[in-house]
């Protein structure tokens, strides 16, 4: 679960900073990223 947290952040800040663009594609990577984490935490499947 780290790491898709860990994924998540480094796209966030990256936005944020102004070094990444916060395209469709990128922001749907990071609501992957959470939505996973989500059913880690939940005790379910990454999947």
């Amino acid at each position: 679960m780290g790491n898709l947290l860990a994924i998540a952040l480094a796209n966030v800040e990256g936005m944020i900073d102004g070094l990444v663009a916060p395209t469709p594609s990128r922001l749907e990577a990071v609501a992957d990223a959470l939505r996973r984490a989500s059913k880690l935490l939940q005790g379910g499947e990454p999947g």
